[in-house]
């Protein structure tokens, strides 16, 4: 299998994590044929020298965007850019385990019906050998579209997905934080099959400011959106959509050190 590999990266990220990120592909025991690498607006020296220094044999293809606008048109116009059917998506600051897109890759094979699949993240805060937790997602393509309809059943960073499915559901928009559970919400309402290997794919990097980021009104108010395009998709009724979304609202409102708590419940706690 052919496939190409996403990513979008900014100029606020850190030039080391870019360059492991890129050299944790370098190392798949199947190796990407391309890393399309979206640069979303100008980025300081440091960024394109990481990225020549992590990137190896790999086939690096650079898409310069004149601004930043986002993840989701950033992903948007990379995607455009991807020479292949089969997409894997990656962070610029996450590790992929050696044998993540060879397992994805063979799993595919046999099951040819999928549109896209995930797996299992790691996540850690200094070293991916000290992990905190990993979350977990649901494996079959029932459980999948199920879990949907509550919180998000990918995690984005290890998905491999058809390039001409996503493409066709308008691919990639601007919303901001929910730029991947829309377009899962659009895939499965058109009844694509999204499904998850059940182990580690990717060591996730977690710090502080991950959760920070999921409080406030500005969050809440696109949760909200989400949740209405969830509705306006008929993935769920209008009770289902007030059970859902009006617990969600509060949970943004809630102090950190409680909302902590909250999503330490819904992830598996490793010891270090």
């Amino acid at each position: 299998m052919k496939l190409s590999v996403l990513m979008s990266v900014w100029a606020g990220e850190d030039p080391s994590f870019l360059r492991d990120s890129l050299r944790s592909l370098a190392a798949q025991t199947l190796r990407p044929a391309e890393v399309v690498l979206v640069e979303d607006g100008p980025l300081p020296p440091a960024l394109p020298k990481a990225a020549k220094a992590g990137v190896g044999r790999l086939t690096l293809r650079r898409v310069p965007l004149r601004a930043r606008g986002g993840l989701g048109p950033a992903l948007q116009a990379g995607l455009l850019k991807c020479r292949h059917e089969w997409v894997a998506r990656m962070d610029t600051d996450d590790l992929a385990r050696p044998q993540r897109l060879r397992l994805q890759a063979d799993f595919l094979d046999r099951h040819p019906d999928l549109s896209v699949l995930g797996g299992w993240i790691s996540e850690f805060e200094g070293s991916p050998q000290g992990p905190t937790a990993v979350r977990k997602v649901p494996p079959g393509p029932e459980a999948v579209a199920s879990f949907a309809r509550f919180r998000n059943p990918m995690n984005h960073m290890t998905v491999l997905f058809r390039r001409s499915h996503v493409l066709a559901v308008g691919g990639y928009r601007d919303f901001p934080w929910f730029e991947d559970y829309d377009l899962w919400l659009r895939l499965l309402a058109k009844g694509h099959r999204l499904a998850n290997l059940p182990e580690v794919l990717v060591d996730a990097r977690f710090n502080e400011g991950s959760l920070a980021r999921r409080r406030g009104l500005a969050y809440a108010l696109q949760e909200w959106r989400l949740y209405r395009q969830m509705l306006s998709l008929g993935l769920t009724g209008p009770l289902g959509f007030l059970a859902i979304a009006l617990p969600r609202m509060a949970l943004r409102s809630l102090p950190r050190p409680l909302l902590e708590g909250a999503y330490g419940l819904l992830r598996t706690r490793k010891e270090a």
